[in-house]
């Protein structure tokens, strides 16, 4: 192959404002044969910490360096992206991207991801897709995919989940969720794909955390490319990680104002049952309106700083440390 870096719009189709609506790919192509990884960001138009991410990835990767080749796409749904929401504002039947692939129907995510699979999902081998916290929230887990058709799709999943350098790993089964027809359910389930979810950052908070979880990310996403032999150089390897396969919410059921008591020095830290992460007050009468607290002994692996919240908001995660194989420990085998 020749080395060279390209981008290009491919059309999905052409709204009511009479705009043509495109995914933009990004295609390095190394210097050597070898397989094909994709790179997914902002499939949830709210989670775009990770365009920046991708944009570093690009500009940083040496196509005359790499074995294979990589289709990044920074913005997965641009209509969510242009109006800063979670999902396609066209008042579908579909409107989480992310819940709907390969695409049936006709509505703009249905064809978003009808061109996604076809352009970015049939032609790789490896997937890594970023979903990362909202605004005032930060994740720190990287997801390892223990449902996948093949025991060899989920050896090399682990392989690339535990070179990212994160030390939180999440074995979870994604074709129960986020589902069959979720990016990463549907790439492994029915493409044969090996898949990753990348869940490291989030916005609102110090520019020197914010900074950090980028490089972070990059840093991952080359080492885990070494991992499995597109770029020279030996992946991360940490002395132990944080493992868990249960992955509690602990968000809040009423709307107020959180103030938070657990932030970003908190990730990763074991608490005991009934800890308080933060509390929910009124922003009217000042009175308290819910405590928020770890139903059972885990680690903070979703934390927020202060901001107001609706129910349900993301606030704080928990991983269970309470299940049999719950702990710190090396790496692991599938």
């Amino acid at each position: 192959m020749t080395p060279a870096k390209t981008f290009r719009r491919v059309p999905v189709t052409v709204d009511l404002h009479g705009g043509e609506i495109a995914l933009p790919v990004h295609e390095i192509r190394g210097a050597r044969d070898g397989p094909t990884l994709a790179v997914l960001s902002t499939l949830h138009g709210c989670e775009w910490m990770s365009i920046e991410m991708v944009r570093r990835f690009v500009g940083r990767l040496d196509p005359k360096a790499l074995a294979g080749r990589v289709l990044a796409v920074p913005v997965g749904n641009p209509p969510a992206l242009n109006h800063m929401t979670r999902n396609t504002p066209d008042e579908s039947d579909s409107p989480d991207l992310n819940r709907i692939f390969p695409g049936h129907y006709t509505w703009i995510g249905d064809q978003l991801a009808k061109t996604i699979t076809e352009h970015v999902l049939q032609p790789c081998q490896y997937l890594i897709d970023m979903h990362l916290g909202l605004a005032w929230a930060v994740f720190h887990t990287v997801v390892w995919p223990k449902d996948l058709p093949t025991a060899d799709q989920v050896r090399q999943a682990g392989v690339m989940a535990q070179a990212f350098g994160c030390p939180a790993i999440y074995h979870r089964d994604i074709v129960g969720f986020p589902g069959p027809r979720s990016s990463v359910g549907y790439a492994g389930a029915k493409l044969g794909v090996v898949p990753i979810v990348v869940e490291i950052g989030g916005v609102g908070f110090a520019p020197e955390l914010e900074e950090r979880w980028i490089e972070e990310v990059v840093e991952g996403m080359m080492s885990a490319m070494r991992a499995i032999g597109m770029l020279p150089g030996d992946p991360i390897r940490l002395d132990r990680y944080l493992h868990y396969d249960r992955h509690i919410r602990v968000n809040p059921s009423v709307g107020g104002y959180l103030q938070a008591e657990v932030g970003p020095d908190g990730l990763h830290r074991e608490v005991d049952a009934g800890a308080v992460a933060g509390r929910v007050i009124s922003p009217y009468s000042f009175e308290e309106l819910e405590v928020l607290r770890a139903p059972c002994r885990g680690a903070w692996t979703l934390v927020a700083r202060s901001y107001p919240v609706r129910p349900g908001y993301w606030a704080y995660g928990l991983a269970d440390l309470t299940r049999p194989n719950a702990g710190w420990g090396p790496a692991r085998e599938a």
